[in-house]
């Protein structure tokens, strides 16, 4: 995910500006392979000065937990079902998926309100249009971007998923 998609999502999630800035560019640190320190960022020196000192992965996330140790995540925003954070970045994120697309058929609700900042009512419709199939999917969720780059980033493809019912 890059900086602008982080920072939509912090939005999104109720996020104070500042601090969702700062919480991206830890994140970008984080994953980054140098020690320079982006604007608000975070990197080996900061995480060496902590009371348990580590240092900074520079690398991919090999679990979304990792999270945790990036400045500016707190246990709340992680794992959600608060006041302060109803979605938790768990329920978001993921280190699974190889390339950066949304299957928006199959994506969980909490991605698609964290991402296009839906209201609940939205997020219904949406809901409903992809469980009836009916309707055009991909144009809805199109005018509901805040940014026209983004739909490079979904895909409408039904899920790869076989259902089988088996009768003895």
């Amino acid at each position: 995910v890059g900086e602008g998609l982080l920072r939509q999502i912090f939005n999104h999630l109720g996020v104070e500006i500042q601090l969702g800035d700062g919480i991206t560019a830890a994140i970008l640190d984080w994953r980054d392979e140098d020690d320079e320190v982006r604007v608000n960022g975070a990197e080996s020196d900061y995480y060496m000065d902590q009371p348990r000192p580590y240092v900074a992965k520079n690398a991919r996330l090999d679990s979304l937990e990792e999270l945790l140790l990036v400045r500016g995540v707190t246990w709340d925003m992680y794992h959600g079902d608060n006041d302060e954070f109803p979605i938790g970045l768990k329920k978001i994120f993921t280190v699974f998926n190889p390339r950066p697309v949304l299957n928006i058929r199959s994506s969980p609700p909490e991605v698609l309100q964290a991402l296009f900042g839906l209201d609940e009512e939205q997020l219904a419709r949406l809901l409903e249009l992809r469980a009836t199939g009916t309707g055009n999917l991909f144009g809805v969720i199109e005018t509901m971007l805040p940014d026209p780059g983004l739909a490079d980033l979904l895909s409408d493809e039904p899920p790869n998923i076989l259902m089988v019912d088996v009768q003895a």
